[in-house]
């Protein structure tokens, strides 16, 4: 990526983005999941470099929450910054929509939840057994940031 420009803007989710949720994700949404993420409750933001859409958030805002429901970068963008800004572009809604982001993350998702934490969000609970794999069960891990009063 070399220093270029992130730049964070509006998306409706479509069969173009949901190649970068296949390649992002070891178990990726469904198509039909995907593509239904739209409308009035939800806050969908690409991240793009040079004009490509590289990244993207999904989220649903809910009275005074917003819902983090997916972040995927591309793996040839992956530990660039992306991730970063797009959570940037997240938390920069908090204090003018709402009280506070939620998300659930894999416990194995090491890098992630190291971004999560650095950017201040919280650990609040355990979804035990929540992701499943095959015949495995994993662990979802609940986060929250809220605004500092």
């Amino acid at each position: 990526m070399a220093n270029a420009a992130i730049d964070i803007e509006p998306f409706t989710p479509n069969p173009q983005t949901f190649e970068i949720e296949q390649q992002a994700h070891g178990v990726p949404w469904s198509s039909a999941m995907f593509l239904s993420c739209q409308g009035s409750h939800y806050r969908n933001r690409a991240a793009k470099v040079d004009g490509k859409v590289v990244g993207y958030t999904i989220c649903q805002h809910v009275a005074d929450e917003i819902s983090l429901l997916n972040i995927a970068v591309h793996p040839s963008f992956q530990r660039q910054g992306v991730a970063s800004a797009l959570l940037t572009d997240v938390l920069a809604e908090v204090p003018v929509q709402a009280a506070s982001v939620w998300l659930e993350v894999r416990a194995s998702n090491v890098p992630a939840i190291a971004l999560y934490q650095r950017m201040g969000f919280q650990q609040v609970g355990v979804r035990t057994g929540y992701y499943q794999r095959g015949d495995t069960k994993e662990d979802a891990l609940i986060y929250q940031f809220t605004t500092k009063v």
